[in-house]
């Protein structure tokens, strides 16, 4: 097996196999990925080095904070919308207690508008009733 440097040597070289570059290109692009190489193991090791000298009390309690802060990110948006989810649907459930109380004020609201009807109606019928001509000639 293939050490991760041996690897993106590897793959470096197929790539430039792949895309047919000549030798001189292929060459430089070897140049400048050595010298990205070198910087970025020099940045590594600048972090080794502060992390020693801070006695690497440091590390664990950043990587404890990066697998807890990861773990939030991952399942903390599920909980919290299962949460608000079952509390609005608490919030707005409806129990057959209200569902009578709201059939009884239906039945009463329908109750008091035949009622307001039947009294327009009674009044129509009289003004009608009272408009009525009696068969009276006036002189």
């Amino acid at each position: 097996m293939l050490s991760e440097l041996e690897s993106f040597k590897a793959g470096f070289l197929t790539r430039c196999v792949e895309e047919d570059t000549s030798t001189e290109e292929a060459l430089s692009r070897i140049k400048t990925a050595s010298d990205q190489l070198d910087a970025l193991e020099k940045q590594a090791g600048i972090i080794d080095s502060l992390s020693k000298l801070v006695g690497g009390v440091v590390s664990p309690a950043v990587e404890k904070i990066i697998n807890y802060g990861s773990a939030a990110a991952i399942f903390g948006p599920p909980i919290l919308g299962g949460a608000a989810g079952y509390g609005v649907s608490r919030l707005t459930d409806v129990d057959e207690e209200d569902v009578d109380d709201i059939k009884k004020q239906e039945l009463i609201d329908e109750y008091k508008r035949q009622a307001d009807k039947l009294r327009q109606s009674k009044a129509l019928r009289m003004y009608r009733n009272s408009r009525k001509s009696r068969g009276g000639v006036y002189l």
